[in-house]
């Protein structure tokens, strides 16, 4: 068919670029697009294929810069079932690990969302980059996704997330907030306007019956960063059309009044397109040839092509034009949804960056804005595990206090042994009434160690002080409360012996009714510390904030004593000491 054709010039969309590319290789034919941005179209399936647009890939690596730039390492992701975005995501993964960041979680979705969520919040992902297209957000706009926002139930939860291709949303599960950085796909008057005509055509409310408000969302949205395809060049040089950006915009503007996003690259194709057949026009006169002689059949034409583009290298008004494996390295677009001066809320650029230089340029064009606090989230909760202590002041009045009573216990059982032949004293039994002041001095001296932790002495320590504790504790109950058990036994059996027909119960009988209590402590303590020794064991209490500060997160942690069969060995000295009480 005439005139013959040279290079391929489009297409838009997959679908149909798809099926050109497969077609055109079989004609030998070079094919160029301007606004078809799926990465399944590679140098290595398809080498005759060049795209002047960046694809899903070239967003990436700004992500990966600006993931450096904040010192975020750890982070989920989250991207639609589809292989235009699964692509992408997969090529993300592979650059995120080969750069050594951590990927928390990764979760896809096809019509559902909530889960997903729920799965990336509750283990503590704060950073998630994202991968879907507007219809595939349809589905997410409930109200459960803005409600705790507005309610202030989520303040706490500061999640960023870089997303590309799609319109910005803002998503809750039911742990907290997460916003997602989606790019709208086509050109909007402002966010305000897009939000009404999406509620107002059944989007956002019509299709999920969502209660949300278009100003309801733009609230939630405050802080998010987007991502998209740089329109024009930021930088206002003359460009290879001897045109700067602004002056090309404004023509452009002038003659049409339908506007795409892509037009600047489909300028630069053309040009692209141009400079390749001039090249290859020329370096085929060196054999001979000319463009009069093109022919499909003959694969040299298509290689001279080929590398033609390869060599392209212009200032275009999108910025610099130059492949490398077949696709344009070109300048991405950051922005960050803000609140103006006069409450509107709008997107305002925060930076760029170069595909060519692979620079990052953040605050070039304004300053990024994070609320609360005007600081940057971090990529994780900080957990700071605190072990809590006993109080020193405290303790150390319950040591004089317990010492005094130690002391004064000292007094009594001198006193007691110095006039123990006393008429009134020996009547109370004074060996006894020492007794039950050495359990006493024991019982006292229970209290010092209770108030022991690791901290005072080792944690190497801790389970000796744990055996002390519990023998030092036992025996001092026994001998206070076994010889005051054994007394009013006496006593007991001396009112109810009526016929007075029985002797008194002598001392040695009440020392044997002690030792036999004394010995069964002795039984207990050694099985129990024999077959099932103590440990030391700690319990995380519940967390709290530091001092308003959301990223860090204190977890009060207790120690204590514990073993195995703890419980065993507890109820069996509980039942005979409570006995023990009870007859008391």
């Amino acid at each position: 068919m005439e005139p013959r054709k040279l290079i391929i010039f489009g297409g838009a969309c997959s679908p149909v670029t798809d099926q050109i590319a497969q077609a055109a290789r079989h004609w030998n034919l070079v094919q160029l697009t301007y606004a078809d941005t799926h990465p399944m179209f590679t140098e290595k399936v398809f080498p005759h294929f060049f795209r002047v647009v960046p694809s899903e890939n070239e967003f990436n690596p700004p992500r990966l810069s600006i993931l450096r730039y904040y010192n975020w390492t750890r982070v989920g992701t989250l991207y639609q079932n589809e292989a235009k975005f699964a692509l992408a995501h997969n090529n993300l993964v592979s650059e995120l690990e080969k750069n050594n960041f951590t990927i928390v979680e990764s979760q896809s979705f096809n019509d559902e969302i909530t889960n997903q969520l729920d799965i990336l919040l509750k283990k503590d992902i704060r950073i998630i980059l994202g991968n879907f297209d507007e219809p595939g957000t349809e589905v997410l706009r409930t109200p459960i996704f803005v409600k705790r926002h507005l309610t202030g139930e989520f303040e706490n939860k500061k999640v960023a997330a870089l997303s590309v291709e799609v319109n910005p949303l803002v998503f809750q599960s039911n742990e907290g907030l997460i916003r997602f950085n989606i790019v709208t796909t086509r050109a909007r008057k402002s966010l305000e306007d897009f939000w009404e005509c999406t509620l107002n055509n059944g989007g956002a409310r019509g299709a999920n019956s969502t209660s949300c408000t278009a100003e309801e969302i733009l609230i939630a949205l405050k802080g998010t960063m987007v991502m998209e395809i740089q329109p024009l060049s930021s930088v206002d040089d003359i460009t290879i059309s001897k045109l700067t950006p602004s002056e090309y915009e404004h023509q452009y503007i002038n003659l049409t009044r339908h506007y795409s996003r892509y037009h600047g690259y489909a300028y630069d194709g053309i040009w692209a397109t141009a400079l390749a057949i001039q090249d290859a026009g020329h370096r085929a006169r060196h054999h001979n040839r000319s463009l009069a002689t093109f022919n499909y059949k003959d694969q040299d034409w298509e290689r001279l092509l080929i590398d033609a583009l390869d060599r392209t290298s212009f200032e275009g008004v999108t910025g610099p034009v130059r492949f490398k494996e077949n696709s344009r390295r070109g300048n991405v677009l950051i922005k960050q949804i803000v609140e103006s001066p006069n409450g509107d809320v709008m997107e305002h650029c925060i930076g760029e960056y170069s595909g060519v230089t692979r620079t990052l340029y953040l605050e070039r064009c304004g300053k990024v804005s994070w609320s609360p606090g005007d600081r940057p989230p971090k990529d994780r909760t900080f957990r700071r595990i605190v072990q809590t202590r006993v109080d020193f002041t405290i303790y150390i009045i319950l040591v004089i206090t317990a010492s005094l009573g130690i002391v004064l216990a000292i007094c009594f059982l001198a006193i007691n042994i110095k006039y123990r032949h006393n008429k009134q004293i020996k009547m109370s039994s004074p060996n006894l009434n020492n007794l039950i002041i050495i359990g006493c001095i024991l019982t006292y001296s229970s209290v010092i160690l209770l108030g022991l932790d690791s901290y005072l002495t080792s944690v190497e320590a801790f389970p000796y002080i744990c055996t002390a504790r519990a023998w030092i504790l036992m025996s001092g109950f026994t001998l206070s409360f076994g010889s005051m058990f054994s007394k009013t036994w006496r006593v007991h059996s001396i009112f109810t012996n009526v016929e007075l027909n029985k002797k008194p119960m002598k001392d040695s009988q009440l020392y044997l009714v002690v030792g036999t209590l004394i010995f069964i402590d002795v039984i207990i303590m050694t099985t129990w510390q024999i077959v099932d020794p103590f440990y030391r064991d700690t319990k995380e209490l519940r967390p709290y904030t530091s001092n308003g500060d959301d990223d860090m997160v204190i977890i009060p942690r207790n120690e204590y004593c514990r073993s195995n069969n703890m419980t065993i060995f507890v109820c069996s000295i509980y039942a005979y000491k409570g006995l023990l009480m009870v007859r008391q």
